[in-house]
């Protein structure tokens, strides 16, 4: 009840730079089953009133935090069904006169050996227009597939991605981070009929004696965007990011985690833009009792 943090698709904390989003609102959870590979049910409900953005001190309206002038929140249920590794989930956020996003995505995990497992996703949202159509001002729907498969090997990890957008609108996340495999450290690769390819690789140095030290770096091209209003070409954008972290488990840097990361955004076609974001981010736990 009241004010909490939440870790579902369209609504979480999204605390990529470390300050997260909270929520005030009345929600329900619950399971059944799940144990000894049995089939497994997963639930959950309720009503969400405000948020607070990382930016801010206050609590607003749901629908307001999204851009309408109504004072209403959003309303959301789904269920996540679970055999063996094979999972199947869907949730439905609901805001009055505002939007409703539908989500689903399944996964299944394959432990071909002891050092080889891949991983099989597909993703599907739902976004529309409701009510009074008060987000934008008139009414659209707009839809989002995406595909995902991983490789891990030992201490690496590949991964290859595709998303691709319907015409109707650029895809919205008004209240938290967005949930699609090419969304990645800068851009989302959500807007109408944008298609977009990510190949990512990552890797734990363990085996070369450097404990806690993990990399990555991955590439995004998205294509065939258009501006929804005029249905006009805009420029096709591509996106690397580099990413270093160490999480040292002993000695005398214990519970000192240091990450480093960044990006580069280029939109090649017109007029070139570059856009580069770095970030440097030092966590250290200590206990205070």
């Amino acid at each position: 009840l009241y004010r909490y943090e939440y870790n579902t698709p369209y609504i979480n904390k999204d605390d990529g730079r470390m300050t997260p989003k909270t929520f005030e609102g009345y929600t329900f959870t619950g399971s059944s089953g799940g144990k000894d590979g049995a089939p497994g049910l997963r639930y959950g409900g309720g009503y969400i009133t405000k948020i607070k953005e990382r930016n801010s001190e206050d609590f607003v309206w749901m629908s307001r935090d999204a851009g309408a002038a109504v004072d209403t929140g959003v309303a959301l249920g789904g269920a996540l069904f679970s055999l063996g590794r094979f999972s199947l989930g869907a949730i439905d956020y609901y805001c009055d006169d505002v939007i409703n996003i539908g989500y689903a995505e399944a996964k299944y995990t394959w432990p071909v050996n002891q050092k080889l497992g891949l991983l099989f996703a597909a993703q599907f949202t739902d976004q529309r227009s409701m009510g009074d159509d008060l987000l934008k001002g008139y009414s659209f729907s707009v839809n989002q597939v995406g595909l995902k498969t991983e490789m891990s090997y030992g201490g690496a990890l590949f991964s290859l991605a595709f998303t691709t957008a319907s015409s109707g609108a650029d895809l919205q996340n008004p209240w938290s981070s967005y949930p699609g495999y090419t969304s990645v450290q800068v851009q989302d690769f959500n807007r109408a009929k944008e298609k977009a390819f990510l190949v990512k690789a990552a890797y734990d140095f363990r085996p070369l004696g450097l404990e806690g030290v993990t990399a990555y770096a991955l590439f995004v091209h998205g294509w065939d965007r258009i501006n929804p209003s005029t249905g006009r070409d805009v420029s096709n954008e591509n996106e690397l990011d580099l990413d270093l972290q160490w999480k040292p488990k002993s000695g005398f840097f214990k519970d000192f985690w240091p990450r480093f990361r960044y990006a580069v955004v280029h939109e090649h076609e017109g007029q070139e833009r570059y856009i580069h974001d770095f970030r440097i981010i030092l966590n250290y736990d200590f206990s205070l009792l």
